[in-house]
C-alpha cells in the first residue's frame, strides 16, 4: 500500500524528525569546548544557531550556555574551543574560535535565558562561504504569519546522550578528538502558560513560549530523556505550501521540566528586539 508521507499528523512520526533534521541542519553550528577543572578535563558541545541581525552574524544560544563558555574562556581554563561548521574538506570540519575580546550578550540578568556571541570578521567570512551553513535572517516586528495557525511545532538540538566524544593524547599538550552528534527534532504542541505544570523561576513569565513534547506516534522510547545539550536550540513552527516547507523561529529553548516533558523558550520577537539594540550599540561604539 502506498501512503503519503504528509498524511495526517505526519510531523509526530520519527521519520518526520529525520526529515526536519535534514531541513534544519544548515542553521546550526555547534561550539565544542574542552576545559580543565580540578585537574580533570571536561568536554562538551553546545547547541546554537546562526542568526543575522543588521548584517552581523551572531551565534545564538541559551544565556546560561553563553555565560558558561565566556566564564571558562576568561578564566583561562579552556584547552580547546572550536566551531563545528561541517566544512566539506577533510581535516577542516571545524574552525578554531578566534582569540579576542569576545563581544557577547546575555539576557539572564533580566530574567531571560538567551544569549549571543558576535562572530569575528574571519568567522563570518568562513561561515558565509560554507555551503553547508545558512544564517536565519531575522528582523524585528515580523509580519503576521499569512497562513494563520501553524501546522505544528518542533524543538531541534543536539542532545548529549546522542553524542559521542572519543579522545586520546598525541603529545603532552595535544590530543586527538573524534566527535559525532545527531540533530534531533522533537514534535511539540504549544501550551498556554496557565496549563503549564510549573510556574517557578523564569517559568513565571506568562509571555514566554511553552510547549509539551509529544512522543513519536510510530516508535516507542526513541527520544532523548534529559535534553541536556539541547539548550539554545530553536523552536520552529512550520507549514507547507506548494511543496515547500516554510518555517518561523518561535523561540530559543532554555529550560525543561522533565517529569512532564514540558519546555520553556524565550520568544523570538522579544529576544530579537534586544539583540538588535545590542548590535546597534556595538556599531556605534566601533565608530
Amino acid at each position: 500500500m502506498v501512503t503519503n508521507f504528509f498524511d495526517g499528523e505526519w510531523w509526530i512520526k520519527s521519520s518526520a524528525s529525520q526529515y526536519f533534521s535534514k531541513e534544519f541542519l544548515k542553521y546550526f553550528v555547534q561550539l565544542y569546548m574542552s576545559y580543565k577543572s580540578n585537574e580533570n578535563i571536561s568536554r562538551f558541545p553546545s547547541t546554537g544557531i546562526l542568526v543575522e541581525v543588521n548584517k552581523k552574524l551572531l551565534w545564538v544560544s541559551a544565556g546560561h550556555v553563553v555565560e558558561s563558555i565566556i566564564e571558562h574562556y576568561k578564566n583561562g581554563s579552556v584547552n580547546d574551543l572550536r566551531w563545528i561548521d561541517r566544512w566539506d574538506i577533510q581535516g577542516a570540519e571545524t574552525l578554531p574560535f578566534q582569540k579576542r575580546n569576545i563581544e557577547y550578550y546575555s539576557g539572564i540578568s533580566q530574567g531571560a535565558d538567551y544569549g549571543a556571541i558576535l562572530l569575528s570578521i574571519l568567522e563570518t567570512e568562513n561561515f558565509r562561504r560554507n555551503k553547508n551553513l545558512k544564517p536565519l535572517i531575522m528582523r524585528v516586528g515580523r509580519e503576521n504569519i499569512p497562513f494563520g495557525k501553524p501546522e505544528g511545532f518542533v524543538l531541534a538540538g543536539f542532545p548529549w546522550e546522542m553524542s559521542n566524544i572519543d579522545h586520546k593524547p598525541v603529545t603532552p599538550r595535544k590530543e586527538l578528538v573524534r566527535f559525532s552528534s545527531e540533530l534531533v527534532c522533537l514534535p511539540l504542541i504549544k501550551k498556554p502558560w496557565e496549563d503549564i505544570s510549573y510556574h517557578g523561576g523564569t517559568w513565571s513569565d506568562n509571555n514566554a513560549f511553552y510547549g509539551q513534547i509529544l512522543p513519536y506516534s510510530d516508535i516507542d522510547d526513541s527520544q532523548p530523556d534529559e535534553l541536556k545539550g539541547m539548550s539554545g536550540g530553536p523552536v520552529f513552527s512550520f507549514y507547507r505550501e506548494n511543496g515547500f516547507l516554510n518555517i518561523e523561529l518561535e523561540g530559543i529553548f532554555d529550560s525543561y521540566h522533565k517529569r512532564n516533558r514540558q519546555i520553556r523558550a524565550e520568544p523570538t520577537d522579544r529576544m530579537l528586539s534586544n539583540l538588535e539594540i545590542w548590535v546597534n550599540e556595538l556599531e556605534e561604539k566601533a565608530k
